[in-house]
């Protein structure tokens, strides 16, 4: 049985497909693969870690067969040496399955087909439309603060709610808004899910949420991913409503202050940053360091952070040349926010020895 694709069209497909079944290990080898299907004039390139499924598919012409190789990676590598007609001659009765391109060719041995795990079912409940570069970009802003501890698995994916992405760990919430994405019910989806929104490149994609899965897909491409399950963590309770100070920053400025500073943490957890009005402090076992940041406003508050953390809730704000900062008692969350898309949360860090920063 023979089929022929575009060679350049199929390693695309296929590279983007090995980026679904790499986002998770697993013990089945089945599993490394990925299932080739050629039915009606459509190739379908089909891979999972039965978390997530990826489907692409590419216009093909010849016979109706499926196969799955026992080695995709080797026929990733030849395909970069394809060009023009990939042929892809397949031996039933011997399970082999051989593709050339004019002069080059490389032949494969292939598992059962069915023994490949099949895509899930699934029944919308809702749907919506949306630019997947724009989601991807949004998820971007955000991902720094998503949890690694599978202890709470909710947080550690995104939140879908309302207007919002929401990520959260013990001791940073960031969050972006959109009103052009507006979800009817709250949901998590898992982190390699939204890792592999950018297969879709530029392209608006259809968007369907079920009671236990979420689907994102083009006209060729499918992403099915399982929904993180669990009670979603109520952020707002933890972002402060009232804050004593309120004062504007430059990023720019802001970040460059800190990467000085940073050359001086030997412990992130006994090095905090002091700040006191704009004057920032470190102290470590070899002396003191400080750095100043100009700052709009009245501010009265002194309190202290974790270097890193605060980094990160800055880089939420690339794009923007400066952002409010509020903040009250030296136990309230740091709030950072431009006040439009965009609102980040830091937690304080108790200045144990803070009789010995300078004043």
């Amino acid at each position: 049985m023979k089929n022929i694709v575009n060679a350049k069209e199929f390693l695309e497909a296929i590279t983007k497909a090995i980026k679904v079944n790499k986002t998770k290990s697993s013990i089945l080898p089945i599993l490394k693969e990925v299932k080739i299907q050629f039915a009606n004039g459509v190739c379908t390139i089909t891979a999972t870690n039965l978390e997530q499924w990826g489907v692409f598919s590419i216009s093909a012409n010849g016979d109706n067969f499926t196969f799955v190789p026992q080695n995709t990676n080797s026929i990733v590598k030849a395909c970069k040496f394809f060009d023009n007609d990939l042929i892809f001659d397949y031996d039933e009765d011997k399970n082999i399955v051989e593709l050339s391109s004019n002069s080059k060719s490389c032949k494969v041995t292939c598992y059962e087909s069915k023994d490949y795990p099949e895509n899930p079912k699934t029944e919308a409940t809702n749907t919506y439309h949306y630019n997947a570069h724009t989601l991807s970009n949004r998820y971007e802003k955000i991902k720094y603060a998503i949890s690694k501890d599978n202890l709470r698995p909710m947080n550690t994916g995104v939140y879908f709610n309302k207007n919002q992405l929401i990520a959260v760990d013990g001791y940073r919430l960031a969050i972006n808004s959109n009103d052009a994405l507006n979800v009817e019910s709250e949901f998590a989806v898992p982190q390699s899910a939204m890792n592999l929104l950018n297969v879709f490149d530029k392209t608006d994609i259809i968007i369907e949420v079920s009671k236990k899965h979420i689907v994102f897909k083009n006209d060729n491409i499918t992403i099915i991913s399982r929904l993180l399950e669990g009670e979603c963590f109520d952020y707002s309770k933890v972002i402060p409503t009232s804050n004593s100070d309120e004062y504007s920053v430059d990023v720019n400025q802001y970040v460059n202050a800190l990467k000085y500073l940073k050359e001086f943490v030997e412990n992130k957890e006994k090095n905090p940053v002091k700040f006191d009005n704009g004057n920032l402090y470190i102290r470590n076992q070899k002396g003191e360091f400080t750095a100043k940041v100009d700052i709009k406003g009245q501010v009265n508050s002194v309190y202290g952070y974790n270097l890193n953390y605060m980094m990160d809730g800055l880089s939420q704000f690339k794009d923007s040349k400066s952002i409010v900062m509020k903040s009250g008692r030296p136990i309230d969350p740091i709030i950072l926010t431009d006040n439009e898309d965009n609102l980040a949360l830091v937690l304080p860090v108790r200045l144990k020895y803070a009789e010995e920063f300078t004043a």
